[in-house]
């Protein structure tokens, strides 16, 4: 079963080292990424497409707050070209597979 750290450590290689094979495994077909902040949703393909956009460099520092059967939630913190965030997340899981991620910025520098 993936653990909340496997989901966040395809966040980053999908950043890192641009390869989203591991994030579109662990995703759902009808998968979405909410940014809570902006009031942004998009779809898996979109969310793929972001993830080597650049506009996103790394996450790191995970805390996993809750770790369940259905869901997860945590903070980490962001670094883009030009800002640096401190993130809650939370997500829905079903089995191996993440189906919803939600972020908003606890603090955005």
């Amino acid at each position: 079963m993936a653990t909340a750290m496997d989901y966040l450590d395809a966040f980053r290689t999908s950043f890192v080292d641009g390869d989203t094979t591991r994030l579109d495994s662990l995703s759902t077909d009808d998968f979405t990424f909410t940014d809570q902040v902006r009031g942004l949703t998009r779809s898996k393909s979109e969310t793929l497409a972001w993830a080597l956009s650049g506009s996103c460099l790394t996450i790191d520092d995970y805390r996993i707050v809750h770790e369940g059967e259905d869901c997860i939630a945590g903070t980490h913190t962001a670094r883009g070209p030009d800002s640096h965030s401190h993130v809650f997340f939370f997500a829905k899981t079903s089995g191996d597979k993440v189906s919803e991620w939600h972020v908003t910025y606890v603090q955005s520098d």
